[in-house]
């Protein structure tokens, strides 16, 4: 009996190791994809920003050459 149950403790042990191994490599690759995710939409927004830019500078542009114009 008391063989048996250092067997089954043994299997349970086993079990959570591996159970943890499993999570601790998906918490890896969730936290890889969240950094991911977070690179893309820094790398959107400085595009946003940039493309507001740009048609601001655009407008001032074209009001400047009005303004030389008259």
């Amino acid at each position: 009996m008391k063989n048996m149950q250092n067997c089954a403790t043994k299997e349970l042990v086993d079990y959570l190791n591996f159970s943890n191994e499993a999570l601790r490599i998906e918490n890896l690759r969730l936290l890889d994809q969240v950094e991911r995710l977070t690179m893309e939409i820094e790398v959107i927004d400085a595009e946003e920003v940039c493309n507001v830019n740009a048609h601001y500078n655009e407008f001032i542009n074209n009001f400047n050459k009005q303004l030389k114009q008259k």
